[in-house]
């Protein structure tokens, strides 16, 4: 390993002869081998023991890792990627970017396990609950399924119609987990947005749903999945967004005119509120607790108010009576320096005479 690329180079080996030999008896061991034959090309983990935290942080940024966690597990993760990349595929050092085919690929993956896995596991709460052991789904299930060539799936017959261009049958490049997790984070987002605007106006009729994703083809490939084979991925979307409770309150079916009745108003009564303000306010009308307390909330806001306009102007109405009377003494002390000065000369007047 080393030690033989180090003597053809014609350098200083650094490995002293019995750690070379414990090397090779390593690797000439039967449970040594299987575990090569199976993982194909993986980069044997003896090469990253000696390197520092930094340095295996460094490696996993590079081939889009996560840097987070121990050194054996950065060094777990480091081991699984293979040296060669399948033919076809570019390498790593010039990624291409997410192309709306792989935004496509990555919603039929996820299409075909978010029915068998609790969405608990494809959204993790916790950071380190994320990355604590490196076997969750994002580090093998969905990549392996992203990048085997075998996963052909087809897309829906009515965005094939539309978008024939688009499609995730092909793998264009070799993906690893933290890049898939980032991406799907980022078409969450997007679609979240775009799905609560839609869903505020338009919630009956699916054809309005185009007008609201800015011409990205991806989030039009998630609504029509979400409608023609796997519901299930409309509700991984939607978690944790809160934007279930601000569409159960629409106009009636086939009324495109209609509007909530937040819409049509808003907080200052000029301009329509936010969908995040909409769907705040909607859920606190279907929560009567939650509605009486967001009433006396209010009640609570508007006496405080009225309670500091009060002080305001009692503490002017203080200030105004501090002026005037440092005004009149003012005065005051003004015609007693004058009245000095006149009667001064009169006396000195009547001395002399």
């Amino acid at each position: 390993m080393d030690s033989g690329v180090a003597d053809k180079n014609g350098s200083n080996t650094e490995l002293s002869l019995e750690e070379t030999n414990e090397n090779e008896d390593e690797e000439s061991t039967p449970e040594n081998k299987e575990s090569s034959d199976d993982r194909g090309e993986d980069v044997p983990s003896d090469v990253f023991e000696g390197l520092s935290i930094r340095e295996l942080r460094s490696r996993c940024k590079e081939k889009g890792l996560a840097i987070r966690g121990r050194k054996d597990e950065l060094i777990l993760r480091l081991s699984r990627v293979s040296e060669q990349v399948p033919e076809g595929v570019e390498p790593s050092n010039r990624e291409p970017n997410f192309s709306a085919c792989d935004f496509a690929r990555l919603v039929e993956v996820l299409s075909s396990i978010v029915s068998k896995l609790n969405v608990d596991k494809l959204l993790p709460s916790k950071r380190g609950k994320r990355d604590s052991n490196g076997t969750g789904p994002w580090e093998e299930q969905i990549p392996s399924t992203f990048n085997d060539g075998n996963f052909a799936p087809q897309p829906p017959a009515a965005f094939h119609k539309a978008h024939p261009e688009v499609h995730g049958r092909n793998v264009r490049y070799h993906r690893s987990g933290a890049v898939l997790r980032k991406k799907f984070n980022e078409i969450k987002a997007r679609f979240g947005r775009a799905y609560s605007m839609w869903a505020s106006k338009f919630k009956h009729d699916p054809s309005k749903f185009a007008d609201f994703t800015a011409g990205d083809p991806s989030l039009q490939y998630v609504f029509d999945r979400s409608h023609e084979g796997s519901p299930n991925i409309l509700s991984l979307m939607l978690t944790r967004m809160n934007i279930q409770h601000g569409v159960e309150n629409p106009g009636p079916a086939g009324d495109t005119d209609s509007k909530p009745a937040l819409e049509s108003e808003g907080a200052d009564g000029d301009s329509p509120p936010s969908p995040r303000k909409r769907t705040r306010r909607s859920a606190f009308e279907d929560d009567p607790a939650v509605g009486t307390e967001n009433s006396l909330a209010v009640l609570f806001d508007c006496l405080m108010s009225a309670m500091k306009i009060e002080s305001m102007q009692l503490a002017n109405k203080h200030v105004q009576e501090e002026i005037d009377w440092t005004r009149r003494m003012q005065r005051k002390l003004r015609a007693k320096i004058d009245s000095v000065f006149t009667e001064r000369p009169r006396k000195t007047l009547s001395s002399r005479n």
